[in-house]
């Protein structure tokens, strides 16, 4: 499509592979989605490790804090701004994923929900094991339901009377 000039027929060709492109994409298979289990798999890997490189961060903000603290205090406060941001956004994620996955895998509620309102009531030192166990409980290797388009869609993009008002809570709508 980007070379010269092109006949109507090739005009028309090229639209209808870009037509066939987009309706195969619309199609994806468990295999493809597994692909993506695995790229998710490394990123989480990713994040573990800028995890521990942003704490040893913190503890050299935090021990510049001790020795001079009027020069490094504006610093170390919106590096806290940040940090608190930064959790927040990965907690509401999280959250998010767990709703979906429990939506669309159709994970028995009873068993899920008291440990999601646990880890919602937990100090921050219990969160960490408490978000390790619903990563668990969530792993995306375990959903079968991979390629159920429907609750995704109208948990995300909303306007069906199908998303349970628990769900509405968590994004917000």
């Amino acid at each position: 499509m980007s070379g010269g000039k092109q006949t109507p027929r090739q005009k028309m060709i090229a639209l209808m592979y870009l037509v066939l492109t987009a309706l195969l994409a619309l199609n994806v298979s468990k295999e493809i989605l597994n692909s993506f289990v695995l790229i998710n798999d490394s990123l989480e890997i990713t994040n573990d490790n800028f995890e521990e490189k942003n704490e040893s961060q913190y503890a050299a903000f935090r021990k510049q804090l001790g020795i001079n603290e009027a020069k490094v205090r504006p610093f170390y406060d919106k590096a806290m701004v940040v940090k608190s941001a930064a959790d927040s956004l990965v907690e509401h994620i999280d959250e998010l994923k767990w709703e979906l996955v429990k939506e669309t895998d159709k994970r028995d509620p009873e068993v899920v929900d008291p440990v999601i309102k646990q880890y919602k009531e937990a100090s921050e030192q219990n969160k960490l094991a408490l978000r390790d166990t619903l990563n668990r409980m969530f792993s995306l290797r375990e959903v079968e339901s991979k390629d159920n388009y429907d609750m995704p869609t109208h948990i995300m993009i909303g306007g069906d009377a199908k998303v349970p008002t628990r769900v509405r809570g968590v994004l917000n709508i």
